[in-house]
């Protein structure tokens, strides 16, 4: 198992502490994200706080799917 998480880059079924602990705020971040976007698409007075938080979201899925490899 372990050669095959080394050839696939991958940690397996283990995340320390730290990585669990970032892969919580994550969540909670993305949580907050998806509310701002939502109240932003249903006012959208600045295309531009649109396209920001379609960015930091991406961004932390990006971040929380690499934690998870």
């Amino acid at each position: 198992k372990q050669f095959n998480s080394v050839l696939t880059g991958s940690k397996g079924d283990r995340m320390d502490k730290r990585d669990k602990k970032r892969s919580e705020v994550l969540k909670t971040k993305l949580a907050k994200l998806r509310q701002l976007l939502s109240a932003a698409k249903q006012q959208p007075d600045d295309l531009n706080e649109i396209r920001d938080l379609e960015k930091q979201i991406a961004d932390a899925t990006a971040e929380l799917a690499k934690l998870k490899e």
